[in-house]
């Protein structure tokens, strides 16, 4: 019988999700009113920096036009330091001893690869929608992951924290997991491994 397939999410399960509250460091003086709208402006041009269509220099060059009070004071270093590693990222080695991990996230590459260097020995594949151009919960994106698989029919498990991304999993018959703030999801992935065993 071949290992179960072990999918993780990156932000919200692995580490933590970049959060509109991280601006709030900012707040002063004329940077106020872009506080207020840089998460709805953010939320104009996600998609496209996600997929790639949009490189992560012209995230830059795009906010140092709306909010160049912002811009001044954060760079990648500053991005780099609001994504911490979560709780399941002590665990992707123990659960590598039971199944094949991959890796699917709308992220860029050039924002995770420090935190994903450490674990890269124990997983199977790492599909990044930045480098492949496919968002969640866009069905190719899913298709993709799906080629690491083995030949035989394994069991699946997939872990998001968003709902919407785990529908495009269970119409290809995979198993799916939603992630909770208080990472109790942790112990269902454990059991799932274990009765696979």
């Amino acid at each position: 019988m071949p290992r179960p397939q072990l999918i993780l999410d990156v932000a919200g399960v692995l580490v933590t999700n970049f959060s509109p509250q991280a601006w709030s460091g900012f707040s002063s003086g004329e940077d106020d009113g872009a506080l207020v709208s840089l998460p709805h402006r953010f939320k104009e041009i996600k998609n496209d920096l996600w997929v790639g269509t949009m490189t992560e220099e012209g995230f830059w060059i795009w906010l140092n036009e709306l909010f160049p009070n912002l811009a001044s004071k954060v760079d990648r270093s500053w991005i780099l330091q609001q994504l911490k590693p979560l709780t399941a990222m002590e665990h992707v080695e123990a659960w590598s001893q039971h199944a094949d991990i991959h890796l699917l996230s709308n992220h860029r590459i050039e924002w995770l690869t420090h935190l994903l260097d450490p674990i890269l020995p124990f997983l199977r594949s790492t599909t990044i929608s930045s480098e492949v151009g496919y968002c969640k919960p866009n069905r190719e994106v899913y298709e993709r992951v799906q080629t690491h698989f083995p030949k035989e029919h394994a069991a699946v498990l997939f872990v998001d924290d968003q709902e919407k991304n785990l529908v495009p999993a269970r119409s290809l018959g995979w198993n799916t997991l939603l992630a909770d703030a208080e990472e109790a999801w942790m112990d269902q992935v454990t059991t799932f491994l274990n009765d696979r065993a």
